[in-house]
């Protein structure tokens, strides 16, 4: 009997990410698609892998989520994140939460411990401590960079509207598993200088992340134009239609990009194993698996 297919691909962020930048981070990519590939090979569900991709990289200094968050305009750390599952068409999500190294873990709680779809701001940090999560202070996810980027910020007097056409970043995972069940999960930091009490596209459901049984997506950059658009259901409803996991990749961005402000990237899996990544910005931390390919994290 012929194996079925399996892929993972995860994306690190999409926005004014310098080259210098990328190569510095290039390697975390591939560790954490080290990490989790195995898990995928050796018979882990979609849910799991994507889970921990994001895991990962919000334990990971050098990505907006977690720990190396952004800062809002009053200096606190806000984290929204989602998770769905492609194979029931059930996702949760979490926004403006506090005090959560791992925000996409405490989504995962919502799906699975309420009948809600979102929970936010301080009753998601009580549940997620009603679920045994440790709760951590803000210093715990400000790493000095992000700091000192806060600080020049606040400095040159620029304001939230400033961030929304400039900056973006999320961390996701999209995977196909050995019983060909799809899923996807997207977590954030948010954008620097943003309002307290913002919540962007990670958390939503068809904006940042999306997942049925033909595809899952995670999306990247620019939350409120994402949102906008329903990026990641665009992208998603292309696949059913039709396209090609890189051709309904292009065409979110696409959209994004011709109907609002700010740039945005994507990643997609179908349930043959295929995958689509792009983006519209200066370039996206990105990478995949497959078993023909093993390992893949582009120059």
């Amino acid at each position: 009997m012929a194996q079925r297919p399996i892929a993972l691909a995860v994306q690190g962020g999409a926005g004014p990410i310098s080259l210098e930048s990328y190569k510095r981070n290039r390697p975390a990519i591939g560790e954490i698609l080290g990490k989790t590939a195995p898990m995928l090979v050796d018979g882990a569900s979609a849910m799991q892998v994507v889970e921990e991709a994001v895991r990962l990289f919000e334990k990971h200094p050098s990505f907006n989520a977690g720990v190396g968050s952004s800062l809002r305009y009053d200096g606190s750390v806000q984290l929204d994140a989602t998770i769905m599952d492609g194979s029931t068409v059930m996702g949760a999500g979490v926004g403006a939460v506090s005090g959560v190294l791992y925000p996409v873990t405490l989504a995962r709680y919502v799906l699975e411990r309420t009948p809600h779809v979102l929970m936010v701001g301080e009753w998601a940090a009580q549940f997620a401590r009603e679920c045994g999560m440790e709760l951590v202070a803000d210093e715990e996810l400000i790493v000095p960079e992000r700091r000192r980027l806060w600080e020049r910020k606040l400095a040159a007097k620029e304001t939230p509207e400033d961030q929304v056409l400039s900056s973006g970043g999320t961390v996701g995972a999209v995977a196909l598993d050995v019983e060909g069940k799809l899923a996807a999960a997207t977590s954030t930091g948010g954008l620097v200088l943003s309002l307290q009490g913002r919540v962007g596209d990670s958390a939503i459901l068809g904006a940042g992340t999306y997942a049925d049984a033909h595809s899952a997506v995670s999306c990247t950059g620019v939350g409120e134009s994402i949102m906008r658009v329903l990026m990641a259901k665009v992208c998603a409803d292309a696949v059913v239609n039709g396209m090609s996991p890189q051709e309904a990749a292009e065409l979110s961005v696409r959209v994004q990009g011709d109907n609002t402000p700010g740039t945005s990237g994507a990643i997609v899996v179908d349930n043959r194993g295929a995958l689509g990544l792009a983006y519209n910005s200066e370039n996206m931390y990105r990478g995949y698996f497959t078993p023909a390919e093993g390992v893949v994290v582009p120059e």
